[in-house]
């Protein structure tokens, strides 16, 4: 007996069909209830707590998954797709302090990674290590420069409170550096870098090193100096050197995970540590350069003085003296001696390395 395979066909025909009408039914309702929601949300004055800054309902907005992808974008697992390609987008500065004194420009231009919302640690950085650099006056003493400035740098922020504290600090201090090259972020700490090399460029050329520091970092201004002006005939970069570079990683729960979509090596190239380092006044605009041709990644000190101090051909030099881990300096009898940089520092501990009467520092002028 032949079979009729005709009616068997228009079941699974049916069959098939009705779970597309069952989604399409199911998205229909969740759109609509998204909607009710939302509307409700926007009109209640007592709106409930699922309607706040922050919530579900933002997590599936438009605007937020834009953002979402630029902070991905920016993350330390996908910034393969960019390089920075346009040297001048980071010759632009919301806000800017005055420009160095072309008669006596700075011996010494250190610029500390700060966020936005930092206010008491810049302040405390200004009382204690930094006042060291307002008691050297700008003065040129046998045709080298011996004057210290020292700024803080920052990216963009969306909130208007919050630029208006700013603005108003920079205005007291004449110290902030805000780059409009990028919004502030973790993530960004290479474009800071960076945007830190073009303030230099533009507005303190003439600079015999420009340093860069982390704002958790106390820094022995007086022994810098020194040994700065010890190699002050020799160009390249100075700071704690990796020599043989350090093992990528590879690991995506690792926040320092780097793909290999990003960098296909195993190990990253010879670099200095990003905790404090300075680079000699030639050195800045190769660096500068060296940049715009190299594939983007937001780990600064590797990409910075690893990455493009390989592309552009500049030596490393090795200081003495950092507490990377931030951990030995407790345990020594005068650290602010015995140290050159001390990281993981925060403000009660600023105050009580500068309060420290074992050594008393020097104006390093």
């Amino acid at each position: 007996m032949k079979l009729d395979d005709s009616e068997p066909k228009q079941s699974l025909k049916m069959k098939c069909a009705r779970p597309g009408a069952f989604f399409l039914a199911l998205l229909l309702i969740s759109t609509t209830g998204l909607f009710l929601i939302t509307l409700s949300c926007n009109r209640a004055e007592n709106a409930p707590s699922f309607c706040s800054s922050g919530s579900f309902l933002d997590q599936y907005s438009p605007a937020f998954l834009s953002q979402q992808r630029t902070m991905d974008d920016s993350s330390s697992s996908s910034n393969s797709s960019s390089s920075i390609s346009s040297f001048s987008a980071f010759d632009h500065f919301t806000v800017t302090p005055s420009s160095c004194s072309s008669a006596a420009a700075p011996f010494l231009l250190l610029i500390v990674f700060s966020r936005p919302n930092a206010f008491a640690r810049r302040e405390s950085i200004r009382r204690t290590f930094g006042s060291l650099a307002s008691s050297c006056p700008s003065q040129t003493i046998n045709s080298s420069t011996r004057s210290i400035r020292i700024l803080f740098i920052l990216g963009q922020v969306k909130d208007a409170d919050l630029q208006e504290e700013i603005e108003r600090e920079a205005k007291t201090y004449d110290d902030v550096v805000q780059s409009a090259a990028f919004v502030d972020g973790y993530a960004e700490a290479t474009r800071k870098g960076i945007a830190l090399f073009h303030w230099a460029l533009l507005h303190c050329p003439q600079a015999n090193f420009v340093a860069k520091a982390d704002d958790d970092c106390w820094v022995n201004l007086p022994r810098f100096v020194k040994v700065l002006r010890k190699h002050q005939d020799k160009e390249g970069i100075f700071g704690l050197f990796w020599a043989q570079g350090a093992p990528v990683i590879r690991d995506p729960a690792n926040k320092w995970n780097v793909p290999y979509a990003d960098f296909p090596e195993d190990d990253f190239p010879p670099y200095v540590s990003g905790i404090l380092y300075a680079v000699s006044r030639n050195v800045v605009r190769k660096l500068a350069e060296a940049v715009t041709v190299l594939k983007y990644l937001w780990h600064d000190d590797v990409f910075i003085t690893g990455m493009a101090a390989k592309e552009a051909g500049v030596q490393h030099w090795g200081l003495a003296g950092y507490d990377v881990k931030g951990t030995s300096w407790k345990r020594t009898t005068c650290a602010k001696k015995a140290f050159l940089a001390i990281h993981y520092v925060n403000d009660a501990n600023m105050d009580a390395l500068w309060n420290d009467k074992c050594q008393s520092y020097e104006v390093p002028c």
